[in-house]
């Protein structure tokens, strides 16, 4: 079955925002799935709603502007379902607060490139958004998908767009995304400006058993402009077929980037998103990629297995637990800033090069075990309890998405709201309304 399409299917059937504009039939070229239209001023918590609108009215498709600046999503409404947990869903915001467009998208995501440990070079100049549309034919069990994915690309700034006519993402990076589209044909769209580079028709695919309506996380792997295509096909070892993704060329061997290369194991080095680290004689070396380096002990309650998480000028240690377990979070000099004895981990950075703040989560299940929510504790990289979060909590560069028990929230860093929507579930509102 495609990638979250059970759970897409749910999200679009589930929508509880806090008020909608129904599903709609989207002009063309661009289909649409569910849409939001949140009537905020009705719609009050005990904390007001901040909802400042670029336009008015149901906005569910983005208008390219050039005065938008780079654009942040926020979180605007949810979906709850029996077995199948919970999804989120997304607008796009300024990164002051000003909403662009309603919360219509069931995934907003920056083109990525999780094989480098530049910082400076993780993250491409687009957004890859995906949207949910309803079937045309009811599916033959209950329990199947009624919705299907629909993406689009669209500049960071949103200065441009492709609208949302694609049935699958293959792969992306900030090179650009490979996409099918509603003909089933392939097509290579530029990261950096949206163009089309390539195409390869249905029927005409050159590649074996790239297809639609696949599960590609398993079988693709990008480096650089060139595609990695791994076709299982019930042997231990893959068909490995390379692509690159420039031309569309289908090439006769690996490409560079794809051959074995010497690695660092052997000095006892580890690499991590800016330097390197080693720990010899329960002392911890840090090498940045800058040329500084740092030298101090490991923080007392250390075991074989506490290995630094290295986050620009800050460093978590997991403690051992049969010396009592917790973290300490610590400055690349090892002066300790916050000691626990739960356990800390950096806040999941979506974007951006803005250092993550720590957490605390805790994973809390319903009585019956049908049900579960997280709750998220965030702290100030120095330390300081920063908010508590029940539901949601994802960093994008320096803002801060957050869902809490009253609102669905867009902050900067020090937990200001730039946008402060009612959460549904706080509201007293029949749910037939």
């Amino acid at each position: 079955m495609k990638r979250n399409a059970i759970a897409l299917a749910l999200a679009a059937a589930l929508l509880l925002s806090l008020s909608a504009c129904g599903v709609t039939e989207a002009p063309s070229p661009t289909p649409s799935g569910p849409a939001v239209l949140t009537h905020w001023d009705v719609l009050e918590t005990p904390a007001p709603n901040i909802a400042n609108r670029r336009y008015a009215g149901c906005t569910d498709t983005l208008i390219p502007a050039d005065d938008y600046g780079e654009l942040v999503p926020y979180i605007g409404g949810e979906s709850e379902a029996e077995f199948w947990g919970s999804g989120w869903f997304y607008g796009l915001a300024t990164r002051e607060g000003e909403i662009i467009t309603d919360p219509v998208y069931t995934s907003v995501e920056a083109l990525t490139d999780t094989s480098t440990t530049l910082p400076g070079e993780r993250y491409g100049d687009a957004l890859l958004l995906r949207t949910a549309v309803e079937l045309e034919d009811e599916p033959a069990e209950e329990w199947m998908p009624k919705y299907d994915d629909r993406y689009g690309l669209a500049a960071m700034d949103g200065s441009w767009y492709s609208g949302q006519v694609f049935t699958d993402c293959v792969c992306s990076n900030p090179f650009g995304a490979l996409f099918f589209d509603l003909e089933g044909d392939a097509v290579m769209l530029s990261g950096s400006d949206g163009r089309e580079l390539w195409r390869w028709e249905a029927g005409a695919i050159p590649v074996e058993g790239l297809r639609p309506g696949m599960v590609y996380w398993d079988c693709t792997y990008m480096l650089g402009h060139y595609l990695q295509f791994m076709l299982w096909t019930g042997g231990p070892e893959s068909e490995n077929t390379y692509i690159d993704l420039s031309t569309g060329e289908v090439l006769d061997s690996a490409p560079e980037p794809f051959r074995p290369g010497e690695d660092d194991w052997a000095s006892g080095r580890v690499r991590y998103e800016g330097g390197w680290y080693e720990i010899a004689d329960g002392v911890v070396t840090i090498s940045e990629d800058s040329g500084a380096e740092h030298s101090f002990p490991l923080p007392e309650g250390s075991g074989e297995y506490s290995y630094p998480s290295i986050d620009g000028d800050r460093v978590l240690f997991n403690l051992d637990n049969a010396r009592g377990g917790g973290s300490v979070l610590t400055d690349l000099d090892g002066n300790e800033l916050l000691r626990t004895g739960e356990y800390l981990n950096w806040l999941w950075q979506q974007y951006g090069e803005t250092p993550s703040l720590p957490t605390v989560t805790e994973y809390i299940t319903s009585e019956d075990g049908m049900s579960s929510y997280s709750v998220i504790r965030a702290f100030t990289r120095d330390g300081a309890e920063l908010l508590t979060a029940e539901g949601a909590l994802t960093q994008w560069d320096d803002r801060l998405l957050i869902a809490d028990g009253e609102s669905y929230r867009l902050t900067d860093l020090d937990a200001n709201d730039l946008i402060r929507l009612s959460r549904w579930q706080a509201l007293d509102v029949p749910a037939e309304e």
